[in-house]
Order: C-alpha cells, then sequence, then structure tokens
C-alpha cells in the first residue's frame, strides 16, 4: 500500500523517502502548521505478525534521545487504515 499522494490527518503525504524491514518514511507537508515533516509508518504485515509494541517502544526511545542531528518527534498514533 502507498499513501502517496493521499492526506491522513492533517498530514499530506508527498513522496516515499525510505523504507526498512518494519517501516517506510515519507515526506509530507504538515497542513496545520505549515511545514514539511517525515512520517513513519508501520508496515501492515510487521503490524499484524507483532503488534504495535516495539514500534511504539522505538519511539519513545526516539523521544527520550536529544540529539542534534536529528529532528523531534511531534506527534505518535495508531491509525487504522484499508488496504
Amino acid at each position: 500500500m502507498t499513501l502517496t499522494g493521499k492526506t491522513v490527518s492533517h498530514y499530506e503525504i508527498l513522496s516515499k523517502i525510505g523504507a526498512g524491514g518494519m517501516a517506510s518514511v515519507y515526506l509530507a507537508n504538515d497542513l496545520k502548521h505549515g511545514r514539511q515533516v517525515a512520517i513513519k509508518v508501520m508496515n501492515s504485515d510487521i503490524g499484524a505478525s507483532i503488534g504495535t509494541t516495539r514500534f511504539l517502544s522505538e519511539i519513545e526511545t526516539r523521544v527520550r534521545f536529544n540529539d542534534n542531528c536529528a529532528r523531534a518527534v511531534c506527534e505518535c498514533r495508531l491509525l487504522k487504515t484499508d488496504k
């Protein structure tokens, strides 16, 4: 499933900018705040097999980690999507 060209919540998905074994990363316009953001989306097959615990744990770890080379986590939520 690709999100490119779709709007999810207040994010307009522009393009896929990366992918790994667990998730894909998209460049998006934050229509609410007028800025570009990266959105990490867990692959649905991974979510079905291992659940969301590891994914959310990774986000929590990132929030606690303060590094000038990486951007801040602005929002985290679970959304159900149709395939």
